[in-house]
């Protein structure tokens, strides 16, 4: 099967991508007036459309075994390391992150599934989720099949519900309480995560239909159309459903493009190999790059002239590109002891 063997090096370096993308998205933020202009509003829109949809795909993707692997050894193992990572290492970064910019500890964690930290957050509630819907279907008769079948109706049932409370007008305290656990964003954004579980437990059946050109020309089709109404996007009941085909058919768009580029990937060349490095470090620059992040606000507007999106897009990369270095440089420090690796990455490479 596909993701049997030696790793997918295009999935390495498309997580690098991602991780590229929500570096790059911070530091739009720190940009200052000129992200008000409408062509700049445009260029973060259009990267945020699927930068975070990625993100949680290749989470599920990675995520992913198949039901007979998971021994209670292995539980375990995966379980601990899950807990390392993603708990205990929000905990430290994240208190260290209030510590490098005075913020206040007790705040800070009381509204931890909504501030900087909130990803790992939700994405270990979505592990909790999958290891128990894995559980509940474990040995029984086409088993697959109910696994696939209730992780699509727990998506559904769970972006519904997000819906609806966007609709309701009588619950803004049950959203404030729900997004300072992480529930707002884990309600909307499990759908990724369950669209890459189900893409690693298809096998070869994914591989096959984006070979199919029909299927990549429509796929691509309404990823392009959804940009089109990219401003619309407002998070109404209207513009979750329009950000839902927009992310599912840009996440799917990207991991076509990637998989039909597999043998660059795999060939050993310079670029390959820096971004599949750093698709294996998206833990640590995650955790890292915020306390990287420069102030740009002191940049004149007039720099980026009358149509501000390709300075921004350059001056922005450029400025990516040095805080991930910068995330790297200090993730290798840290992981030069195997115990720290474990505690704050749940690995123990180096």
């Amino acid at each position: 099967m596909e993701q049997s063997g030696p790793r997918m090096q295009y999935v390495d370096a498309l997580r690098g991508v991602s991780i590229l993308l929500v570096v790059l998205h911070h530091v739009f933020g720190k940009m200052g007036p000129v992200m008000a202009l409408p062509s700049a509003l445009a260029l973060r829109e259009t990267f945020a459309s699927f930068r975070m949809p990625l993100f949680f795909f290749l989470s599920g993707y990675f995520a992913y075994r198949a039901a007979d692997r998971w021994t209670a050894g292995k539980l375990r193992d995966v379980f601990s390391k899950k807990v390392c990572a993603q708990i205990i290492g929000t905990a430290v970064f994240a208190t260290i992150f209030c510590l490098w910019f005075d913020i206040d500890i007790p705040a800070f964690f009381s509204n931890i599934g909504d501030g900087e930290y909130w990803f790992t957050v939700v994405l270990f509630q979505m592990f909790v989720l999958y290891i128990l819907l894995m559980l509940l279907t474990r040995g029984l008769r086409r088993g697959d099949r109910i696994f696939t079948a209730l992780t699509i109706v727990l998506a559904t049932v769970m972006y519904a519900v997000n819906i609806c409370l966007t609709v309701s007008h009588n619950c803004i305290q049950l959203c404030n309480f729900t997004d300072a656990c992480g529930w707002g964003k884990l309600t909307f954004f499990f759908p990724y995560f369950a669209i890459g579980l189900l893409a690693r437990g298809s096998g070869t059946r994914l591989f096959r239909l984006m070979t199919r050109r029909f299927f990549s020309f429509v796929n691509v089709a309404v990823f392009l159309l959804c940009l089109i109404f990219i401003s619309d996007i407002d998070y109404t009941s209207k513009g979750k459903l329009l950000h839902l085909a927009c992310g599912v058919s840009g996440v799917l768009t990207l991991f076509m493009l990637f998989y039909g580029s597999r043998r660059y990937f795999d060939s050993g060349r310079a670029l390959p190999r820096v971004m599949s490095f750093v698709g294996r470090r998206t833990l640590d620059i995650y955790f890292i790059h915020y306390l990287f992040l420069p102030d740009l606000a002191f940049i004149p507007i007039e720099v980026y002239g009358t149509n501000p999106a390709l300075p921004l897009l350059v001056i922005g990369l450029g400025v990516s590109a040095a805080v991930t270095a910068a995330a790297l440089a200090v993730s290798r420090v840290i992981r030069v002891s195997p115990t720290l690796s474990l505690l704050l990455f749940g690995s123990r490479q180096q």
